[in-house]
């Protein structure tokens, strides 16, 4: 995978896809939390009847009675509340997230494209290093990889290989460009940018 490609990969690791799967698996677990709600108060409510009922058969007297129409009133009224109240708050909290998210994705790509040319420059200078230290350029993509913030694992995935070869990969970044790890590899490039005025 060359670096260009693997630019484009991390740039879609943050599109819309992303956002739309994150909300999918949301949208999932409130489905799956509201039915776990409601099968548990339908049972209850099952049992209240089926209680109340039994009581009317055997003759109870009238308080054992009203306590069961209570637990049966309360179970129904906690049902339909559910029922109603359920759809409304998941469209709510889907809206809710829609926007924070695209809020989140707009204020992104707003600064991207705001530093465009200063992060264009930034990676020339990147790239003109991993030169200067000699990596091949399987190292010089894990090395944009590191600096992007991302695992071992993470990244043996997006270059479908083995962790065992990004380990080794990784290391022997570290040895070309005498660094110990990945904080001073992130360091060397970043431990000179200051906020205006400093």
């Amino acid at each position: 995978m060359s670096y260009g490609e693997i630019m484009r990969e991390i740039g879609e690791l943050g599109s819309e896809d992303a956002t739309n799967v994150r909300l999918r698996q949301l949208r999932r677990t409130q489905r799956l939390e509201r039915r776990i709600v409601l099968g548990a108060v339908s049972v209850l409510f099952t049992l209240a009847l089926f209680d109340a009922s039994e009581d009317i058969l055997e003759g109870q007297g009238a308080v054992a009675l009203t306590v069961d129409l209570l637990y049966v009133l309360a179970g129904l009224g906690i049902l339909v509340y559910l029922y109603r109240l359920s759809p409304l708050s998941l469209k709510e909290r889907d809206t809710i997230l829609t926007s924070a998210i695209v809020e989140k994705y707009n204020d992104s790509e707003a600064w991207r494209n705001r530093a465009s040319g200063l992060l264009a420059g930034l990676g020339e200078v990147i790239e003109e290093q991993f030169t200067t230290w000699g990596l091949s350029e399987a190292e010089k993509d894990v090395a944009l990889l590191l600096l992007k913030g991302f695992s071992l694992k993470e990244i043996s995935a997006i270059r479908e290989t083995s962790d065992r070869t990004v380990r080794q990969q990784a290391s022997m970044i570290y040895t070309k460009a005498g660094v110990a790890g990945r904080a001073e590899l992130s360091a060397f490039f970043l431990e000179d940018l200051l906020l205006p005025g400093k």
